[in-house]
């Protein structure tokens, strides 16, 4: 096989033997190792033979692949010992497009000389047949003209019709002379047509292709964009999902935000409200505690009702010496203090620590007194276990204990902790045993890991079954 490409000169040399037939050659065009779709062109054979003779071959040229030729070489060229330069020529839309050489080298036979060389065009050699045959034709034709010519003679001479007959007869040569010249000048013309034809139904099939890739091509790019949509669609509407759950949880935030400050102003009036309390209980308390350990110095003497000073040795009697020994009973209410029990009960009362009496049978002052006392609850204590304390329990699990201890959880309950470590993953808090409740922002949202800082106050607000961190 013999490879040409268009972009670079190489002549290549095949080997033949003079008289060879039948001799195939393969031949393949490329441009820049690009194969040329030959479909798009005509081609012709020019070989010069080692004795400057000429043959032009136009037929037995196919096309084996798309840039492949096979050509079936004629005798003429082979006819030759010698090197015989050849070329394929190209011609694309009726033009000469390129030119490619190569040589072949023809071995002499035995019988060099057995042949007459001669120049060759193949597809002429049709056209000098039928030219020949047509001068044979036309030799005829002007013999029988002469003929004609001479029997013309004769019948002019002899008829005068027959005169207007032969006039008659060379007018209609004359049209059919021309007639014939039309018929050649239109096969010309439609021979044109056709080939223009051709090019033209190659160029369609070309485009053809190019526009069935351009639509596949296009296809599928509407069914990617079609895929994209449908996915921009989806997205779209889960944003408006989460844009609307996000209106929706900051309207709750807000709401929550606007329930804790309320808590926190109530809470603080509430503290308020509890160290006035507080304030107040302390003065009655300092009192009380002056009045019991009057009235135990009184006892410890003697509490008999020998030792008494009053020779009235009734209650009553009891009562009064045993109020001018305390020396402060001036708030209680009791008119009529005729009952032991009557002034403990008022006692307890107006001090408010009725709740830390244990004795269930009131008939002894003594014993009502001294229970008071044992189980008097300092100003310093109750201030700072009932606002907060340090924790105990776990990173997870703190614990509180408030003295005196509430009784359950209200809402709006707050105070401050020390955390005894810094806190975990969802810690809760569990205040005198009531249970554990989770510990969260003030937002609503989970604490992050070691939100809350070993030894460093942290107020805390029960709102729900939730303590709010702030």
């Amino acid at each position: 096989m013999i490879k040409f490409d268009k972009s670079r000169k190489k002549y290549e040399i095949i080997k033949k033997k003079q008289y060879d037939t039948l001799e195939k050659i393969t031949v393949s065009f490329y441009n820049n190792n690009i194969p040329i779709n030959l479909n798009e062109y005509t081609f012709r054979l020019e070989c010069l033979k080692a004795d400057n003779t000429i043959v032009i071959q136009m037929d037995n040229i196919v096309i084996k692949n798309i840039n492949e030729l096979e050509i079936l070489l004629i005798p003429q060229i082979t006819i030759v010992s010698g090197e015989a330069k050849c070329q394929i020529v190209l011609f694309k839309n009726g033009l000469q497009d390129s030119t490619f050489t190569f040589y072949i080298d023809i071995g002499a036979s035995v019988l060099q000389g057995g042949v007459v060389s001669g120049s060759v065009i193949t597809i002429l050699d049709t056209l000098i047949k039928k030219i020949a045959e047509a001068n044979t034709t036309n030799t005829t034709l002007i013999n029988t003209i002469n003929t004609a010519n001479i029997t013309n003679t004769n019948l002019i001479s002899k008829t005068t019709t027959a005169n207007s007959t032969n006039t008659t007869l060379t007018e209609t040569n004359t049209t059919a002379t021309n007639t014939n010249k039309t018929l050649v000048a239109n096969t010309t013309l439609a021979n044109a047509s056709n080939a223009n034809l051709t090019a033209t139904i190659t160029t369609a099939n070309t485009s053809n292709t190019t526009l069935n890739t351009t639509i596949a091509t296009a296809n599928a790019a509407n069914i990617n964009l079609t895929a994209k949509t449908t996915t921009a669609t989806t997205t779209n509407t889960a944003l408006t999902v989460t844009n609307t759950t996000l209106t929706n949880t900051n309207a709750t935030a807000n709401t929550l935000n606007t329930t804790l400050i309320t808590s926190t102003t109530n809470a603080n009036a509430a503290n308020t409200n509890l160290n006035t309390t507080i304030t107040n209980s302390n003065a009655v308390k300092i009192a009380l505690d002056n009045s019991i350990a009057k009235g135990n110095l009184a006892l410890k003497q003697d509490i008999t009702d020998t030792n008494l000073m009053t020779k009235d040795k009734t209650i009553v009697g009891g009562i009064n010496e045993l109020k001018n020994k305390i020396g402060d009973f001036r708030f209680l209410n009791t008119t009529i203090k005729t009952d032991v029990v009557d002034v403990v009960n008022e006692l307890s009362d107006n001090t408010g620590n009725l709740n830390h009496l244990l004795t269930v049978e009131k008939k002894s002052t003594v014993g009502a007194i001294n229970e008071l006392d044992a189980n008097k609850v300092s100003k310093t204590d109750f201030v700072a276990n009932n606002n907060g304390g340090t924790t105990t329990g776990t990173a997870t699990t703190y614990i509180l204990t408030l003295l005196p201890a509430p009784i359950a959880y209200v809402n709006f309950m707050s105070f401050t902790i020390l955390p005894n470590v810094d806190s975990g993953l969802t810690p809760t808090l569990n205040v005198n045993g009531l249970g554990a409740k989770p510990i969260i922002n003030r937002d609503g949202t989970a604490l992050a890991v070691s939100a809350l800082k070993t030894g460093l106050p942290c107020y805390m607000m029960y709102i729900n079954s939730k303590f709010y961190f702030n």
